[in-house]
């Protein structure tokens, strides 16, 4: 099966092969895929980082064989590539860099850029509260996308999913796949970085935040923000309102 990689800043991953259909996720620059099937107009894919499947514009990809592995990502909201002085390519927070040195070189298919921005690598930092709290709130602020995946629009469980990329622990793509991770626990056990889930009156999982020092949750809904919460559900106090009911906990992993 043929394998490629994402060699635009941000690539729509949509449910139908149409530009009117839903965007279920989003490929960041430098993510890798499996090839499932094509048409003239677009790919069916399957990406690497989390078995997600949707259909993507092939001129936003490029066939490798064998992708160059790196476990950096850019941290900046934004950052760039530099092949020129006149050519760069813009990454956003989380891209993976494959084959990024410690100088910021970057090989490229069969060309060498230079990576202008900070990156982490989540295998030589261990994960920690303090470490967890500057990715986190990275992403404050960004504005509520379905299927999106970066500062510039994110969902609930982008966002989730991300921010556990950056500490060495991979989740699923949705909030329902990701509830089905770690383990439960009770309200009162709760920490710093475990992850909360919410149920709709159909019983399904529709929302996750991460859980915040001293009351707080971090969560996308309408943006990024950082309401209060309680074992009753989140209080947004802006609109002095309760939203999302009854959280079940679920610990990801001993993060300190």
């Amino acid at each position: 099966m043929d394998q490629a990689i994402c060699t635009v800043t941000l690539a729509p991953l949509r449910r139908e092969p149409s530009d009117a259909s839903e965007m279920v996720s989003q490929l960041l620059f430098g993510e890798t895929f499996e090839i499932l099937g094509e048409t003239p107009k677009w790919l069916r894919v399957r990406c690497l980082h989390d078995g997600y499947e949707g259909w993507m514009d092939p001129k936003q990809g490029q066939r490798s064989d064998a992708p160059t592995p790196s476990t950096a990502m850019a941290l900046d909201p934004v950052g760039y590539l530099w092949r020129s002085p006149y050519e760069r390519q813009p990454v956003l927070m989380g891209s993976p860099l494959p084959g990024r040195t410690s100088t910021g070189e970057l090989p490229w298919f069969g060309e060498t850029w230079r990576h202008e921005g900070e990156a982490s690598d989540p295998t030589a930092e261990p994960p920690t509260e303090g470490r967890l709290h500057r990715i986190a709130m990275g992403y404050w602020h960004a504005p509520y996308l379905w299927g999106g995946r970066s500062p510039f629009g994110i969902d609930c469980s982008g966002l989730s999913q991300q921010v556990f990329r950056f500490l060495g622990r991979p989740l699923p793509r949705d909030a329902w796949q990701q509830a089905l991770e770690g383990r439960p626990i009770d309200f009162s056990e709760r920490t710093t970085g475990d992850l909360a889930f919410f149920r709709n009156d159909e019983g399904r999982v529709v929302h996750v935040g991460i859980v915040f020092p001293e009351g707080w949750i971090l969560h996308a809904s309408g943006e990024v923000r950082l309401d209060r919460w309680g074992p009753d559900g989140i209080f947004r106090e802006r609109e002095v309102a309760w939203s999302h009911q009854k959280p079940e906990v679920r610990r990801m992993m001993p993060l300190f």
